[in-house]
């Protein structure tokens, strides 16, 4: 939506959004590039928000990374129609290079996407490899803006090591589908793992009539 309805109300949400962050987090003079987004299960739309969090962040001019790191249920070459034959889990296991596995979004400049890659039969084994650092670590510094989009919390712990290693994440839930225990629930392991919670959104919001 953000590339294709510019100036849709949902886009103006989005860029609101941005300017919360960029006031909030991202200061990449004081290593604040990163964030994970995490949800506590899955269809909260996550993925959605992230694809378009990176696309208003590289229209604004940023250098923007976005990294599926959902090796369950990656979306993100889908919604990019990117190959998803090398990525995420491809440079986690050893087998590609950077070079090989990014995408650059021909109408976005800007952007870059690493997506998830084949999905392993052990994503935490390969999350707990010194490769997951090294990655992050040259993402942060190579980058404006870096965005993970990661698996929901239901599904294990992924998230919230990604989550750590980004330092931040934003909270990730729907209306109607989320549950109030598991969103609190989310956002206490997360500040009991230490990570900054940089602030959450709720999709598909209620609408409400206020009346003429």
């Amino acid at each position: 939506v953000a590339a294709y309805m510019p100036f849709s109300h949902e886009v103006d949400q989005l860029r609101a959004i941005r300017s919360q962050l960029k006031l909030r987090w991202f200061d990449k003079s004081v290593g604040h590039s990163m964030v994970a987004i995490v949800g506590a299960g899955r269809g909260e739309g996550g993925s959605y928000l992230a694809a378009n969090l990176a696309i208003v962040f590289a229209q604004m001019g940023e250098s923007t990374l976005l990294i599926d790191a959902d090796m369950r249920s990656p979306r993100q070459h889908t919604l990019f129609d990117l190959n998803n034959q090398l990525g995420f889990s491809s440079l986690l296991a050893g087998r590609s290079d950077v070079a090989s596995a990014l995408h650059t979004i021909q109408f976005i400049p800007k952007l870059q996407v690493l997506p998830a890659g084949p999905i392993p039969p052990n994503p935490l084994e390969l999350l707990n490899r010194d490769n997951l650092t090294e990655l992050l670590d040259w993402a942060g510094k190579t980058y404006d803006i870096v965005l993970l989009d990661t698996s929901s919390a239901s599904v294990g712990s992924d998230s919230m090591i990604i989550a750590a290693k980004a330092k931040a994440a934003i909270a990730v839930a729907r209306t109607n589908s989320t549950k109030k225990s598991d969103f609190q629930n989310l956002i206490s392991e997360l500040k009991r793992s230490n990570i900054n919670v940089v602030g959450s959104v709720l999709n598909d919001p209620p609408i409400i009539n206020v009346g003429p």
